[in-house]
């Protein structure tokens, strides 16, 4: 039923609210971005998969559970997924990190909506079935990168990385007895 589908639809950008707030919730107590990003991350390939298989039956109620728990998990993925990329970048500005960030995926849309629209020239049941097939495997290949990422939160943790004054000035003194760097003073 269409209508029902509207409803689902509009329920689901409620559920996607408290769902920011409980990852955010999560990752404040846990201090864990990779680890919440890849349970974000293989939530999302379940809901999509849940979806998926739950569309072919046409029940209205069960497509629009998974349409919910897909918009629950993808709520927070994208800005959990910004900030744990924005933390591994630092030094580097946060505006200037989450730009490019958002360049790539627009980027590589382009191509995958080409790929789907290909896919989906001749409207039929099983084309469609492909094309959600195509962008569920991307998404969760997409994800099982991240695993490969080494999590060196490096904005978070730059106090525990800092040195204080007085190891800064011992530094410098160590250096400059071994000529190797020469102190600069300033008289005022």
């Amino acid at each position: 039923n269409i209508a029902d589908l509207g409803v689902y639809n509009t329920l689901s950008v409620f559920v996607a609210i408290p769902g920011a707030f409980i990852s955010a919730w999560v990752v404040t107590k846990i201090s864990n971005f990779k680890f919440m990003t890849i349970l974000l991350s293989f939530g999302l390939g379940i809901g999509m998969m849940g979806y998926w298989l739950t569309a072919v039956t046409r029940i209205s109620w069960l497509i629009g559970f998974y349409f919910c728990f897909v918009n629950f998990l993808a709520g927070p993925y994208v800005p959990l997924s910004l900030e744990f990329v924005v933390e591994l970048t630092y030094p580097i500005g946060e505006t200037t990190s989450a730009g490019l960030l958002n360049l790539v995926p627009e980027l590589l849309g382009i191509p995958l909506s080409w790929i789907c629209n290909f896919i989906l020239e001749d409207d039929t049941e099983q084309n469609s079935f492909y094309s959600f097939a195509f962008f569920t495997a991307v998404m969760v290949l997409s994800a099982m990168t991240l695993f490969c990422v080494k999590e060196d939160l490096r904005r978070l943790n730059k106090d525990k990385y800092a040195i204080s004054e007085e190891e800064a000035k011992k530094s410098l003194i160590e250096d400059s007895s071994n000529n190797s760097v020469v102190p600069i003073t300033s008289h005022v």
